[in-house]
Order: structure tokens, then C-alpha cells, then sequence
């Protein structure tokens, strides 16, 4: 998993500086994913953050459906997952 995120943590900036907003989201996404499974609970929260932030300037379906899933993981993860599922409730709509 640390090769996952040091792989995806030099990503990110490239996309930053080609200035694509999904491919960003996406990558942000997965970090938040890698980043919880090794149990970096406040930095897949800044991760998750920075998707949603990201999917604001694409409209790219699959971005923000990264987005919010992986702000619902994060959400779950610090066991609101009651707020997790109204959140994402409230995104599909």
C-alpha cells in the first residue's frame, strides 16, 4: 500500500499542472481509499477533501461520483455513518 500512495501522491501534480480537474478527482479518490486502508484517517479526510474541491471544476459523472464516495468512506470511517448515508443521499439527487 505505501507503493499505491507514494505512486498516487506524485501523480496528483502532474494532473494539478495539465489542469484535469477528473483525472485529479479520480486520483484523489483512490489516495483517500489507500489512505484508509492503511488507517491515515486525517489524511484521507484532506484527500477526500481535495476530490470533492476538484470535482467542482469538471463535469466529468464519474469524478464526482469518486468524490463522494470517497467522502462517504471517510465519513464512515470516523463512524458517522448515518451522516455518510444521508450525505451521499443527498448527492444523487
Amino acid at each position: 500500500m505505501a507503493e499505491s500512495e507514494a505512486l498516487l501522491r506524485a501523480a496528483a501534480p502532474k494532473f494539478d499542472e495539465q489542469n484535469k480537474s477528473d483525472s485529479g478527482t479520480q486520483t484523489a479518490a483512490l489516495l483517500t481509499r489507500v489512505l484508509l486502508v492503511q488507517s491515515k484517517l486525517a489524511e484521507s479526510k484532506i484527500s477526500a477533501d481535495r476530490a470533492s474541491a476538484l470535482a467542482q471544476h469538471t463535469s466529468d459523472l464519474n469524478s464526482h461520483f469518486a468524490a463522494a464516495i470517497a467522502t462517504a468512506l471517510v465519513m464512515a470511517a470516523e463512524s458517522r455513518a448515518p451522516d455518510a448515508i444521508q450525505w451521499s443521499g443527498n448527492c444523487a439527487s
